[in-house]
């Protein structure tokens, strides 16, 4: 602190002196060193153990709110210059380009062609896309169609790189109306319907394309992107035959694209007809799974261990994918095995996924799930699945303890078991995720501080942690090892009355897009993303109580509602990863009513559409959600009307 006052007087003194710089040096030292002493003053912290960091939290936050702002005056001031400087060069490129049209000279077309493209960085700053449009129309009407579909690509990469992906299709859209069939232009369109999840439109443009331009003259412009969103388009419908076509296509004109491969296997293993390749597997010699004397104990994903000989502790009743259904693997235990061990599945020998079985059942049977279904794309001719407990194996029902496959194609078990050693998941819906590494724990994290002080500040609500992330908070005290989808988050509305819930849904949405944020609108949540292709993203839903006093929540929940809203509101702090976070203060009978009673022990395989139960009154009607995209089409998404396979 004395350091800090000598600064701040030496600042005074140079300022006296009119010594500007000198000034801004010693004051930019006492600020900086102001924060430290509120972590130096233990009389400061008043017997609150919270309030010694929350006082130096805000103490930063005011020193960066006022940094951040400065920034952003900057911005906007560099914008309004860059504004000005390229609209008095393109006015000096236009008279130049006219002035050597009038003499004849060759610099005429290059005057010409400087003064077309300097707009397009401008325009969509200033300008409100129908009005760019409108403008690139009038500048290419006339020009060969080649020119103008370089302009019109221009004008949607612009967008595309701003995370606008509306104007970027707009943008495409006006340049096929002005040129239609136009092969570029089509295929690039596709590929950007793909990237905004609309895979029927984007299947539906490609066809159209194949049926005028002919297969030929499409697929000499197609790039390996465009081969790569095609074929999951495809494949999200359902259409997996014809995108396995379409991505060994690919493979052959792209042999070193990495996202190929990954787009045929995945729609040659929907393809497999798993209960003939299970039963041609129990035919064939197989693969002896692997052991060591790494014993029967959990350990980690990917660990090779000692398969148990012993008699078997129970039974897979579900064969999940391998039986040809949409199911998890299910099964049940042995009465007297003990409920909450690990179950594991092992391929050739190395555990890749894992589970917790219940508490034992009226009938004495603890049971389990498991979710892989994306370990279909990696399993070949010979490789052997075996389920197993600490206390010994789990039979496959009616095939026996080990169950090889034989899907006539070669193995990719060591790429899987790969991806397992470095921290990959399936996850819950068995799809082949990265893991919650730190990093990937602490960006996420940040989004939700972000998010949560937005909406503290203009809506007066208090985020927290919900679903899946407020189940780790308190059971794990971290994130679930399996849940690596978005983070879960919720408030409880203030509102009783549905119509008066969903205004505050609007207005929370409507902050969120004047914030600049990215949202997925669906009736009973928004996706938050910082912009349109973030990785990251909040899935906000929102809580509240009805006439009855009863808890309700949007994506729905499973048992009695809790009514206690008292106790929900009450402080409590919870832990994940490197923080703590608010979470309700009576979070276990908030998990029970999400969960149900058995929502202790983690289950991997977890269906969330199982028992579920909603309140239609207070999720946003069609037309509210409409009305919301409306704002800012490229802020705001609706989910497709195909987005039921994705």
């Amino acid at each position: 602190e004395m350091r800090r006052s000598q600064h701040a007087l030496s600042a005074r003194c140079h300022e006296r002196q009119t010594n500007r710089a000198e000034r801004a040096r010693y004051a930019l030292r006492a600020a900086g060193l102001a924060p430290s002493i509120w972590l130096t003053r233990p009389d400061l912290s008043d017997g609150d153990p919270l309030g010694l960091p929350q006082r130096f939290c805000s103490a930063m936050r005011r020193r960066l709110d006022a940094v951040t702002h400065g920034a952003q005056r900057t911005g906007r001031m560099l914008q309004r210059w860059r504004r000005q400087i390229s609209g008095r060069l393109r006015g000096l490129a236009i008279a130049l380009a006219k002035a050597h049209a009038r003499s004849g000279l060759p610099g005429a077309r290059r005057g010409w062609g400087l003064a077309h493209s300097l707009p397009l960085e401008t325009w969509i700053e200033s300008d409100p896309p129908a009005r760019v449009l409108d403008r690139v129309a009038a500048r290419t009407a006339g020009a060969e169609p080649d020119a103008a579909e370089r302009v019109w690509q221009q004008l949607e990469k612009l967008y595309r790189q701003r995370g606008e992906l509306w104007s970027a299709q707009q943008a495409l859209e006006r340049g096929l109306g002005e040129h239609p069939g136009h092969v570029a232009l089509s295929l690039r369109l596709a590929e950007l319907l793909a990237l905004r999840r609309e895979w029927a439109h984007c299947v539906r443009i490609w066809e159209d394309l194949e049926a005028t331009a002919g297969r030929p003259a499409g697929s000499a412009a197609m790039t390996a992107t465009t081969y790569a969103r095609l074929a999951r388009a495809l494949r999200q419908l359902g259409r997996d035959a014809e995108a396995v076509e379409l991505a060994d296509e690919g493979r052959a004109r792209f042999p070193d694209d990495d996202r190929l491969p990954v787009e045929a296997a995945k729609a040659r293993a929907a393809t497999t007809n798993w209960p003939a390749a299970v039963r041609a597997g129990l035919a064939a010699p197989g693969r002896p799974a692997r052991s060591t004397a790494a014993g029967s104990g959990g350990g980690a994903a990917g660990a090779t261990r000692e398969t148990p000989d012993g008699e078997p502790t129970g039974v897979a009743t579900s064969l999940g994918f391998l039986g040809g259904t949409d199911e998890p693997i299910r099964g049940w235990l042995e009465p007297g095995t003990p409920g909450g061990g690990e179950v594991a599945l092992l391929l050739n020998g190395e555990r890749v996924v894992a589970t917790s079985a219940s508490p034992p059942g009226e009938d004495g049977r603890a049971r389990f799930s498991l979710s892989c279904v994306d370990l279909g794309a990696y399993l070949g001719d010979g490789d052997v699945l075996e389920l197993t407990t600490e206390q010994g194996p789990i039979t496959w029902d009616g095939v026996g303890r080990r169950l090889a496959v034989a899907p006539g194609r070669p193995s990719r078990a060591d790429e899987l078991l790969d991806h397992v050693r470095r921290g990959h998941v399936f996850n819950k819906f068995g799809q082949l995720r990265g893991g919650n590494s730190l990093a990937r724990r602490q960006a996420i994290l940040d989004l939700f501080d972000e998010v949560a002080a937005l909406l503290s500040e203009r809506a007066g609500v208090e985020l927290l942690p919900f679903y899946g992330n407020l189940l780790g908070a308190i059971r794990e005290h971290d994130f679930l090892a399996h849940d690596v989808g978005g983070f879960d988050a919720a408030y409880l509305s203030g509102a009783s009355a549905p119509e008066e819930v969903r205004a505050e849904v609007m207005g929370i949405c409507r902050i969120l897009v004047e914030a600049g944020y990215d949202l997925r609108l669906e009736p009973f949540s928004a996706m938050i993303r910082r912009h349109a292709t973030a990785v990251h993203f909040l899935d906000l839903s929102f809580c509240w109580a009805d006439e009855d006093g009863e808890l309700g929540m949007s994506f729905g929940w499973r048992d009695e509602p809790v009514t206690d809203l008292e106790a929900f509101r009450a402080p409590r702090w919870g832990a994940l990863a490197d923080r703590l976070v608010r979470v309700p203060g009576n979070a276990e009978d908030v998990l029970r009513q999400i969960y149900g009673p058995g929502w202790l022990v983690p289950d991997q395989g977890f269906e969330l559409a199982v028992d579920l139960k909603r309140d239609e009154r207070y999720l946003l009607t069609a037309a509210e959600c409409e009305e919301l995209a409306a704002l800012d089409p490229d802020r705001v998404h609706l989910q497709p009307d195909d987005e039921e396979h994705g």
